[in-house]
């Protein structure tokens, strides 16, 4: 039984990999803009794809007989060979369309909620970062997970902001809701300048 769930699952290998990509291109858009899904999860829905279709056959077997599967004519086969991977196509990237759209709403989420300092610290715009702290900007304010400037500029490796950060008076030993503080990103980095600097300036 193996064996033919196995040789169903390859001949709809061919079915998913001419509609999968058809039926994610036509589903891959939303607002005009194009939901970011990584390769990894493409390859995974395509292989899923051709896997539901062979045992949606294999289990076809069961209700219709060996040979009406296995080997479909007329209208049989329109269902099998066309039809069904087709539908099982759209249900995957159905599933896929979803999970990008859960994946940037949390995003825009977490972005919303970071301070005009946080996000310039994060992208090492030190311009940006000495006006927002030269116009009263709390250099110690925290995201909801806990997050500082600091942590986001240490994490992105900008070594400027960070030196100008620490000296306009930022927590170094400010910690996430998770523990983390910015000392310990720059370890996990592994960046010997970043740690120097946050070392020197860590509070007795």
């Amino acid at each position: 039984m193996f064996t033919v769930a196995y040789s169903l699952v390859m001949m709809s290998l061919p079915s998913a990999l001419l509609f999968f990509p058809i039926v994610w291109l036509a589903m891959r858009r939303k607002n005009g803009r194009t939901l970011e899904v990584t390769n990894v999860w493409l390859i995974a829905g395509l292989l899923f794809t051709a896997i539901a279709a062979g045992l949606i056959r294999f289990m076809a077997i069961l209700v219709i007989g060996k040979e009406s599967a296995l080997s479909p004519v007329g209208n049989m086969g329109i269902v099998f060979d066309l039809a069904l991977p087709i539908i099982v196509a759209t249900g995957v990237c159905l599933i896929l369309r979803s999970i990008a759209i859960v994946k940037e709403r949390r995003s825009s989420e977490s972005k919303a909620e970071l301070s005009s300092l946080m996000i310039s610290a994060a992208d090492g715009d030190l311009g940006r970062v000495k006006e927002l702290v030269a116009s009263g900007a709390d250099i110690n304010a925290r995201s909801r997970s806990g997050t500082t400037a600091l942590m986001l500029a240490v994490r992105n490796e900008h070594l400027a902001t960070v030196r100008f950060l620490v000296s306009a008076g930022a927590n170094v030993n400010a910690a996430s809701t998770k523990g983390t503080a910015a000392i310990s990103i720059a370890q996990s980095i592994g960046n010997a300048e970043l740690l120097e600097c946050l070392m020197e300036n860590r509070a007795g």
